[in-house]
């Protein structure tokens, strides 16, 4: 069976997932490694199952959502602060939330609608990616202030362009552009070992990515949600969540940015075109 298409909630979900997608695929080295290569993996059809295999092998620690220490694509650090500031799944959702605060006496956040894990999964990539800047809905005390300063995720200034194909398989293997430096790692958590990540007393300093992996995966965010379970014990659910600050990246326009299409601004700039309601450009 093939699938033409991902069946997300919004467009920008859509690309975050395939962002992370591209990531594993990355990580596992399933990807090709010159401009050669790569048009030989597009009109051959490289099989993609060496990502699975190499998938299924991973501990599975890594991949578990609600791990108590190392959760996947969160940051376990929030753990206080999400019992005493954590908010309804609203926040989580970038088309209802916003710009988090909700309206000013916050009430929308507050309602009770849990999300099934995967849905908040998916909405936490595309919190990480697309994140607007401002003001995170907590007080910073424990962490310290600079964690309620949020940074734009990685794509929200700019237009992000997908080479589609006719399967799912065809979109990544047209979008597996050679990649920027060895495979791994992979941004599974914000407390995965090995990794050094920002603090939260000081300004954030962008750091460059080590891979393609790494880009794909970052954590634009920190992000934390409490696990809950549907009616009579079923589903497993997301009933609370925390945003606070992520990581900034420092890109480098040749090697992070090679979708990108350029325009020039009003004061004769060059940068990746952006989206404007001017232009009709989402």
């Amino acid at each position: 069976m093939t699938w033409p298409a991902l069946d997300c909630a919004s467009p920008g979900e859509t690309v975050a997932v395939i962002e992370y997608l591209l990531a594993i695929c990355f990580a596992s080295g399933t990807c090709p490694s010159s401009d050669e290569e790569w048009r030989a993996w597009i009109l051959d059809r490289r099989s993609l199952a060496p990502a699975a295999a190499w998938l299924a092998d991973q501990p599975a620690d890594y991949w578990d959502l609600f791990h108590p220490t190392q959760p996947l694509s969160q940051n376990s650090l929030l753990a206080a602060d999400l019992r005493e500031s954590g908010t309804g799944t609203a926040q989580l959702i970038i088309e209802h939330a916003g710009d988090y605060n909700q309206h000013f006496d916050h009430h929308h956040l507050e309602l009770d609608n849990p999300l099934p894990a995967a849905d908040a999964f998916r909405a936490t990539l595309t919190q990480h990616v697309y994140g607007p800047y401002g003001r995170a809905r907590m007080s910073g005390q424990r962490l310290g202030a600079k964690v309620t300063n949020l940074a734009a995720g990685r794509l929200t200034g700019r237009i992000r362009v997908v080479a589609l194909g006719q399967t799912l398989g065809e979109t990544l293997r047209l979008n597996l552009y050679p990649p920027d430096g060895p495979g791994e790692p992979l941004n599974t958590s914000w407390t995965t070992p090995g990794f050094e990540r920002r603090t939260f007393d000081e300004k954030a300093k962008p750091r460059v990515p080590r891979s393609s992996a790494d880009l794909h995966s970052s954590l634009g965010r920190s992000v934390l949600m409490r696990p809950a379970y549907g009616p009579h014990g079923g589903q497993v659910m997301v009933d609370r969540v925390l945003i606070g600050a992520g990581e900034v990246l420092d890109l480098d326009p040749v090697h992070h940015l090679q979708d990108a299409v350029y325009s020039k601004t009003a004061n004769g700039m060059s940068k990746p075109l952006w989206p404007s309601p001017s232009k009709a450009l989402w």
